[in-house]
This record gives structure tokens, sequence and C-alpha cells, in this order.
């Protein structure tokens, strides 16, 4: 039955990343993939981001780099910075942190953002990884398998309500 649950689960999950509008399922809303800026940063100004409304809200973001999927992350407290970090410089010699500033110019940069409860944030965050493998989310990949992987199950269980129904979409 665990097994059952976790491909539904996955299923479910990819349901919320490949569709193209937003949708809502539950306390789960997931929103279009769009440009992390509308005006890149340059000269020392900053740049005019396309996420802004995200600020304090909780979830999940997964960016993809020239339309590859490169890092799944999350937030319990604020998906907009948190993600946005993502396109700073992070010169701190005792904190790894993925970032993409420098590549920004060179690369397009799409962020989707799935706002959820903090009860599934992990969950979601978690099976997203599991299923698209991002090239720069290693670190997670390994912990998640070590220390993971029997609350991921636990959790699917817990929203086994919501795989089951018809979505709205």
């Amino acid at each position: 039955m665990n097994s059952l649950v976790k491909i539904f689960g996955l299923l479910f999950l990819s349901s919320l990343v490949l569709r193209s509008d937003a949708a809502s399922i539950g306390k789960l809303n997931a929103y279009k993939f769009v440009d992390v800026y509308s005006s890149i940063p340059k000269d020392g100004k900053p740049g005019k981001t396309n996420i802004y409304w995200a600020n304090n809200k909780r979830g999940v973001y997964i960016i993809k780099e020239n339309g590859r999927i490169v890092y799944v992350g999350k937030s319990h407290s604020n998906i907009y910075k948190t993600a946005m970090r993502h396109f700073q410089q992070w010169n701190d010699p005792f904190q790894d942190r993925i970032t993409y500033a420098e590549k920004i110019n060179s690369n397009r940069y799409t962020i989707r953002i799935i706002e959820a409860n903090k009860s599934r944030i992990d969950l979601i965050e978690s099976g997203l990884i599991e299923k698209y493998n991002p090239r720069d989310n290693k670190d997670k990949q390994l912990s998640f398998q070590d220390e993971y992987s029997e609350k991921i199950m636990d959790q699917l269980d817990q929203v086994e309500e919501l795989i089951f129904e018809d979505p709205p979409f």
C-alpha cells in the first residue's frame, strides 16, 4: 500500500509541475512558471522581480535554467526572500548556497511557486526532488534518502484524500 500511495503522490506532484496556469487543490496553490526578473539587475542596480507577490507566503519553489529544472527549494516563512537569495551574490565561507547570480545574464531563469500549508511543504519539496532529480539539489537528495524516507511515506498517507480526489484541472 505504501508504494501505491507514493506513486499516486508523485503523480499528484507532477500534475502541479506540469500545469501551465494556476491550480488550487485544498490548501495548495500552484502558479505557472514565470521569468524570475522582468528587469535583470545590472550596474549595481536591483532588477524587478515577477514574484514579489510571494512575499511572506510559504511553500515550495522550482527553478528552471533554460527550461530545465535545476533546483527545488522550500520556505516555511517567506518564499520570495528564500528564492531570491539564489539570484544574489553569496560569499559567506561558512554557508554554502546555490546561486545563479553570475549566470543571470547568460541564462533564462524561470520559477514556479507552490503555496502550501506548513504540514505539506517538506512532502512536496522532497517528492519533487525525488521525481525530477535536479542538478543543484544533490545535497538534499542524500539527506532525504537518509532522514525523510519514513517521514515522506507518513505524510503521503496523510494527504491520500487529495490524491484520490478529482483535481480541478
